[in-house]
């Protein structure tokens, strides 16, 4: 992720990167392939890796059927920022 001097795009950044680490995580542990993944997601296997390489940004029905593609439940939570976030 590149600092775009806006903290608020650099946040969308962060927050998408982590996305992608997660759900690559749970599809390398699951031993799933982009292709069988987006078979059993009914969607198309360069839209997989065109989210996991960083160059989509998936709705968040698409993210909900990846994660129900993987037997897994997509969670999404609002958090506090920290005080030295808020300054930003």
């Amino acid at each position: 992720m590149g600092n775009t001097n806006n903290p608020l795009e650099d946040l969308q950044l962060l927050t998408r990167d982590n996305v992608i680490e997660k759900y690559l995580e749970v599809r390398k542990e699951k031993d799933i392939t982009q292709a069988a993944l987006a078979k059993t997601a009914k969607i198309s296997r360069p839209n997989v890796a065109r989210f996991e390489s960083g160059e989509y940004n998936p709705t968040l029905g698409y993210l909900v059927k990846l994660a129900y593609a993987m037997d897994m439940e997509l969670d999404i939570r609002l958090v506090e920022r920290t005080a030295a976030e808020k300054k930003q």
